[in-house]
């Protein structure tokens, strides 16, 4: 394949992954991404940079039905959509995703899994000295009970 017509083809691949990003900014709405320092508010740039690729594809290699053959012919294409989707889905769960839990046994194995992380399972009550007959399994929390001195808290649900 002469390097017109990979040029060609490339700019195509560029012109769909930036049509692709526009259209997800005008689906979703403004995203950034401060850890990259990307911040994309508005598709209008987007949208006429794929235009340009677009055109300058079309322009090189005069025909677009060759174009569009050759381009579902190579794997340039769908890699870098598959690589292009894949980016965009960590972006987007990485800026709007959430460590939600859906029940009671779930909140109980976060709260545990987050004490593990920070190497403290054993934690103290917050009131220790409460005027209760039994201050612990008020204070406790779901997931967790005093431990044998009453003055802290351990999980009850088994590592998990």
């Amino acid at each position: 394949m002469p390097t017109r017509d990979r040029a060609a083809l490339g700019l195509a691949t560029l012109a769909w992954c930036l049509f692709a990003v526009a259209s997800l900014v005008v689906s979703i709405g403004p995203m950034s991404s401060p850890q990259f320092g990307i911040s994309i508010s508005n598709p209008h740039r987007i949208v006429i940079a794929g235009a340009l690729c677009a055109v300058v594809a079309v322009a090189t290699r005069r025909r677009v039905p060759l174009l569009l053959r050759e381009l579902s012919a190579t794997p340039l294409f769908f890699i870098a959509t598959a690589a292009l989707t894949i980016a965009l889905l960590a972006g987007l769960l990485l800026n709007r995703g959430a460590t939600a839990v859906g029940g009671s046994d779930s909140a109980g194995y976060l709260a545990q899994a987050r004490r593990w992380a920070a190497a403290s399972l054993r934690v103290p009550l917050a009131l220790p000295d409460l005027p209760l007959s039994e201050p612990g399994p008020v204070q406790s929390g779901l997931g967790f009970r005093p431990d044998r001195s009453g003055r802290m808290t351990v999980p009850s649900y088994p590592p998990g």
